[in-house]
């Protein structure tokens, strides 16, 4: 922690803003460009450096913000094409900027929230020209803007203290809400299964509200605070966000990493509790957002330990007992395959056994056309064995290919006598 208190005095001596560009597979330096050299203006957040934003591209060109600073494009070996410069601000607590651009359809969009003037601007991608800007009454947020890409269109989703809003692509306000956000506003929005996810948890606040907000709104969205009755807010929990990471939907469920190291998991679609607060051993802390990978979640501490949790799934549910939620892992299966299906694929001759005298059905078909028998009947072969990796690759497991090779036929004699009967 750090006494809610940015560096007041700007740093000493002459600071050169460097942009560097590294090979993906050997780490070897390709090229660095030095934006600016000179003495900063403005203070910093303790925990941050004058580079606090992350770098986007658009696959062309490189866009780089050095948010008290400048906006600065290069192509992609390195050679400048053009910038903007930014005149710094006050902002909250001496913290500076941190919210990151975001680059789509061919403009470059900023966010600066700040004590004297706060704007969501768009800067042309080709050649820095702005397009537009737009002011914003908002002062303590830090949140990377969001492109928002549902069913209904194309829009600009930024999180604030006051409001939370959404703007069209040429720089109007198309909805908003109070969502008596916490006092610092710094996780990201992001969007999934059509839905778009605001949220902030300043650890000092009693209200940490995460929304999970339908597409199509307009105007004020959530009049009087009444979350509940609005019909484009999804669901809303009062008190389930994070102070600094932003929250994760990996599959079907909402994972909030908090700051001291402890984690949740909600349904992503409907905002309901899977599991409460669990602590990480060792404890730590956290700053950066967590990020997802083969069936398991990864959440990096700031003395540097990755910690890798499986994320929840049909396998882990049933271990733990969780009646629930294998039920709603059997409901959600768009394959169509069976619990006899999954049994019977990964060869667990005692499982199959068991759902047999359950009475499950060995006749019906998933989506492929094929029962239960069907999975497990060909011969085992290089390609099948390649299968079988890719899927412990998907899953995170490294599967034991000796036993399901050697049990496959017994599954396979067990389903053919219950369908002869």
């Amino acid at each position: 922690m750090y006494l809610g208190e940015g560096v007041r005095d700007p740093a000493k001596g002459i600071h050169h803003w460097l942009v560097h560009c590294f090979d993906l597979n050997t780490g070897k330096e390709l090229w660095k460009h030095e934006a600016h050299t000179g003495r900063p203006k403005v203070p910093r957040h303790p925990k941050s450096t004058y580079a606090s934003e992350t770098p986007t591209t658009d696959g062309e060109r490189l866009y780089v913000l050095f948010g008290d600073l400048g906006l600065y494009c290069y192509d992609r070996n390195g050679k400048p094409l053009w910038s903007t410069m930014i005149e710094p601000k006050k902002t909250v607590s001496d913290f500076g900027a941190a919210a990151s651009p975001v680059v789509h359809d061919r403009q470059v969009i900023v966010v600066y929230d700040n004590l004297e003037g706060s704007w969501i601007a768009a800067f042309d991608a080709k050649t820095g020209a702005e397009r537009w800007r737009t002011p914003r009454e908002e002062t303590h947020s830090w949140a990377t803007p969001l492109v928002w890409k549902n069913e209904l269109r194309t829009e600009i989703v930024v999180p604030g203290k006051k409001r939370n809003r959404s703007y069209s692509l040429d720089g109007k306000a198309l909805w908003e809400f109070d969502g008596r956000m916490s006092n610092l506003v710094i996780p990201s929005p992001f969007a999934a299964h059509g839905l778009c996810y605001l949220a902030s948890g300043y650890v000092g606040d009693a209200h940490r509200p995460t929304f999970a907000v339908r597409p199509g709104g307009s105007g004020n969205i959530a009049r009087d605070g009444d979350f509940e009755k609005s019909e484009f807010i999804a669901w809303y929990q009062g008190k389930s966000s994070a102070y600094n990471p932003s929250q994760i939907v990996y599959g079907d469920y909402l994972y909030t990493l908090y700051d001291r190291g402890f984690l949740t998991c909600h349904e992503a679609k409907t905002g309901k509790e899977v599991y409460d607060k669990r602590r990480f051993s060792p404890p730590g802390s956290f700053t950066a957002s967590p990020w997802a990978y083969c069936g398991k979640l990864f959440f990096l501490s700031e003395d540097g330990l990755t910690y890798a949790v499986k994320a929840v799934d049909i396998w882990s549910a049933a271990a733990e007992g969780n009646r629930e939620a294998v039920v709603r892992f059997l409901t959600a299966n768009t394959d169509g395959n069976t619990a006899l299906h999954i049994a019977a694929f990964f060869a667990y001759a005692e499982l199959v056994e068991a759902l047999l005298e359950k009475g499950a059905s060995v006749s019906v078909k998933n989506k492929r056309g094929e029962t239960p028998l069907d999975v497990v009947s060909a011969d085992w072969s290089p390609q099948l064995e390649g299968i079988y990796k890719s899927v412990g690759e998907l899953i995170g497991t490294e599967l034991d290919l000796t036993r399901i090779k050697q049990t496959r036929p017994k599954v396979a004699k067990l389903l053919r006598e219950r369908a002869a009967k």
